[in-house]
């Protein structure tokens, strides 16, 4: 690979940080011009920027090439609200508010569930047009298990556009890929998952493959699934044994 080619590739990645910051009660409208290119690509907070349609025109991309989806449009089908909009509180400063998905109340983002402000950049990552490698790290932070399920299908169609790198310690999003699989929306080869086996000799990495039907292309090792996993297949296993 060329240094040009490399170049052009590191500077349309961008990456979800899993140290997203917590949101604010006001955001400084002075810190609005001092927003760069390079800050776009790292998604590490939720800020109004996030809720600029500018960000859809990344500068690195080529052309558009997916269908149109809103940050609230998004959101609304996580059940965490179906508006996002920011209010001006002063000359100075400016709050992001949000209306329910469920209720319809609006209130300011950090009155809300700290998930909310955790998925955003993540959503919004998702959604640019940039062409380089999408890296994100723990997307499943502070959300409950149908919104982790949500993130998994919206990263797995954003990886028909370009390559997606999750970090996750959720056997939801793991398990919903596999789902996507098994119903045919998502090609099996498009997906590896290595996992991180520690040894005395150090960490190893161990690739499994996905199966087209959603089945794991080799045993798993111990460790990754959940205790509430392990606990119902061990109630599952012994009714079967007792015959109820």
């Amino acid at each position: 690979m060329g240094i040009p080619i490399l170049r052009s590739l590191i500077d349309a990645s961008e990456r979800v940080s899993s140290g997203r910051g917590a949101p604010k009660r006001w955001y400084s409208i002075a810190d609005r011009s001092r927003r760069g290119v390079d800050a776009q690509r790292l998604f590490d907070t939720v800020s109004p920027y996030l809720l600029e349609e500018s960000w859809l025109e990344h500068p690195y991309r080529s052309k558009p090439r997916r269908p149109r989806e809103t940050l609230a449009s998004v959101l609304d089908r996580l059940d965490i609200a179906n508006r996002v909009n920011e209010t001006k509180l002063s000359p100075y400063h400016l709050g992001i508010n949000v209306r329910d998905s469920i209720t319809g109340v609006i209130s300011n983002l950090i009155d809300v569930g700290y998930g909310a402000s955790q998925a955003m950049p993540v959503v919004k990552a998702c959604l640019s047009d940039a062409e380089g490698p999408l890296f994100v790290e723990q997307p499943e932070t502070h959300l409950h298990p149908k919104a982790q399920g949500a993130i998994a299908e919206l990263l797995c169609r954003t990886s028909r556009y370009r390559q997606v790198f999750v970090e996750t310690h959720s056997v939801h999003m793991i398990n919903r890929a596999r789902i996507l699989m098994a119903r045919g929306e998502l090609p099996h080869s498009h997906m590896v998952v290595n996992y991180v086996e520690r040894r005395r000799a150090g960490g190893t990495v161990v690739s499994i493959p996905i199966l087209e039907n959603g089945d794991f292309g080799k045993p798993w090792p111990e460790g990754f699934f959940d205790e509430r996993y392990e606990d119902t297949m061990m109630l599952l296993k012994l009714k079967t044994q007792k015959g109820g």
